[in-house]
């Protein structure tokens, strides 16, 4: 289990927490084990279950700020003139570096393509559960602008479970692919912030493929299987006769005397 406080750290599909405040991760392995004539449990095998990931983070209703302080560093060595300001440098010092650049139009143009995508109806999910109701009319009482982002947050991770859709998963320690919402719990006790509970899921995707036409030859065989195997033959209709009648030595030799 990982505690503290992150910032923008831990982000599931696309929707980032804006603090984090707990994660859980979860990996079990099942052992099976029966008892022998002793009373002792023998294992014989052991399956991997598929890991957890439980988080829990904190939104608000408002956009987080940028920190000030972090852009008054970026632009000048100190948050304040000193003589660091006019001491004469080889070079300019640039704000972001060439790593950060390239990410930026990464993310950048990974989100314009998904939500042109998204816009166009190509990308709609597959709703997991039709049945479920639809949550967005819960919200549509209700324009605000402090309770609209929570709202949205909620509703798009509501959205995500019920697609069934597996996600990526980012947290603090590592990277998760292939994850389900397994259950949300949104608790809210002002209209300025809701704590998120989000229970993941890995789930393990196998690929399958169906072979039609095939047969074992008889001289593949071998021992007992070959003797007794024979391939299916069509004879025609076949009529049913009755079994001769049988009878004993001693009805024969009775029969015989009474001349029957």
């Amino acid at each position: 289990m990982a505690t503290g406080t992150q910032v923008l750290r831990t982000a599931i599909g696309t929707i980032t927490l804006d603090v984090v405040k707990d994660e859980s991760h979860t990996s079990d392995l099942e052992i099976t084990e029966n008892p022998v004539e002793s009373g002792a449990e023998v294992a014989d095998h052991a399956v991997l279950k598929p890991p957890d990931v439980v988080i829990s983070g904190t939104i608000v209703s408002y956009e987080p700020p940028a920190d000030a302080s972090l852009l008054a560093r970026a632009v000048n060595i100190r948050s304040v003139s000193d003589f660091l300001d006019v001491v004469g440098t080889p070079g300019t010092f640039e704000s972001f570096t060439e790593d950060t650049l390239a990410r930026a139009n990464r993310e950048l143009t990974s989100f314009v393509g998904s939500s042109a995508n998204a816009f166009a109806g190509l990308v709609a999910p597959r709703a997991l559960a039709p049945w479920l109701p639809d949550f967005s009319s819960w919200f549509a009482g209700d324009d605000s602008a402090a309770e609209n982002r929570i709202a949205q947050i909620h509703e798009s991770l509501l959205a995500l479970q019920k697609s069934g859709s597996p996600v990526e998963v980012q947290t603090m320690s590592r990277l998760y692919e292939d994850m389900l919402l397994k259950t949300v719990a949104m608790q809210q006790s002002n209209i300025h912030g809701a704590i998120l509970t989000v229970t993941c899921r890995r789930i393990f995707i196998v690929e399958t493929k169906r072979g039609s036409g095939l047969s074992v030859a008889s001289s593949a065989k071998s021992g007992r299987a070959a003797k007794q195997s024979a391939g299916a033959t069509q004879k025609g209709n076949v009529q049913g006769a009755d079994a001769p009648g049988k009878k004993s030595a001693v009805r024969q030799l009775v029969n015989y005397v009474k001349g029957t």
